[in-house]
Protein backbone atom coordinates (compact mmCIF):
# COMPACT_ATOMS: atom_id res chain seq x y z
CA UNK A 1 0.00 0.00 0.00
CA UNK A 2 2.77 2.06 0.97
CA UNK A 3 4.61 1.65 -2.21
CA UNK A 4 2.01 2.91 -4.29
CA UNK A 5 1.37 6.36 -2.38
CA UNK A 6 5.29 6.26 -2.98
CA UNK A 7 4.76 5.25 -6.87
CA UNK A 8 1.86 8.06 -7.36
CA UNK A 9 3.99 10.61 -5.67
CA UNK A 10 7.42 9.84 -7.89
CA UNK A 11 4.43 10.18 -10.80
CA UNK A 12 3.30 13.63 -9.90
CA UNK A 13 6.60 14.84 -9.01
CA UNK A 14 8.05 14.23 -12.51
CA UNK A 15 4.74 15.42 -14.03
CA UNK A 16 5.14 19.21 -12.64
CA UNK A 17 9.04 18.76 -13.11
CA UNK A 18 8.54 17.94 -16.79
CA UNK A 19 4.97 19.79 -17.92
CA UNK A 20 6.67 23.21 -18.39
CA UNK A 21 9.70 21.97 -20.25
CA UNK A 22 7.42 19.85 -22.86
CA UNK A 23 4.95 23.10 -22.56
CA UNK A 24 7.87 25.23 -23.72
CA UNK A 25 8.98 23.32 -26.22
CA UNK A 26 5.69 22.69 -27.68
CA UNK A 27 5.12 26.41 -27.43
CA UNK A 28 8.60 26.93 -29.88
CA UNK A 29 6.91 24.59 -32.28
CA UNK A 30 3.32 25.78 -32.32
CA UNK A 31 5.37 29.70 -33.72
CA UNK A 32 7.07 27.68 -36.69
CA UNK A 33 10.80 29.33 -34.56
CA UNK A 34 13.52 26.95 -35.79
CA UNK A 35 16.44 26.13 -33.58
CA UNK A 36 20.07 25.93 -34.63
CA UNK A 37 20.25 22.40 -34.66
CA UNK A 38 16.79 22.61 -37.00
CA UNK A 39 18.71 24.35 -39.11
CA UNK A 40 21.87 22.45 -38.82
CA UNK A 41 19.94 19.25 -39.56
CA UNK A 42 18.26 21.06 -42.74
CA UNK A 43 21.39 22.06 -44.10
CA UNK A 44 23.02 18.48 -43.60
CA UNK A 45 20.21 16.68 -45.05
CA UNK A 46 19.81 19.52 -47.91
CA UNK A 47 16.76 20.39 -47.36
CA UNK A 48 14.52 23.90 -48.02
CA UNK A 49 12.25 24.78 -45.37
CA UNK A 50 10.55 27.40 -47.24
CA UNK A 51 9.73 25.03 -50.27
CA UNK A 52 6.63 23.10 -50.08
CA UNK A 53 6.46 19.48 -51.75
CA UNK A 54 3.40 18.74 -54.09
CA UNK A 55 1.03 15.87 -53.52
CA UNK A 56 3.15 13.61 -55.81
CA UNK A 57 6.01 14.28 -54.52
CA UNK A 58 4.63 13.55 -50.89
CA UNK A 59 2.69 10.39 -51.93
CA UNK A 60 5.82 9.19 -53.12
CA UNK A 61 7.66 9.93 -49.81
CA UNK A 62 5.04 8.56 -47.57
CA UNK A 63 5.48 5.50 -49.75
CA UNK A 64 9.02 5.24 -49.49
CA UNK A 65 9.37 5.99 -45.77
CA UNK A 66 6.68 3.03 -44.71
CA UNK A 67 8.18 0.82 -47.26
CA UNK A 68 11.15 0.76 -45.24
CA UNK A 69 9.63 1.07 -42.14
CA UNK A 70 7.78 -2.69 -43.39
CA UNK A 71 10.71 -3.80 -44.30
CA UNK A 72 12.34 -3.05 -40.74
CA UNK A 73 9.74 -4.14 -38.59
CA UNK A 74 9.41 -7.35 -40.66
Amino acid sequence: MVTEWIQLLIFLFALLIFSPLFGFGLYKVYLYKTSGFEKFLYKICGIDPNRNMDWKEYALSLLVFNFFGFYYCF
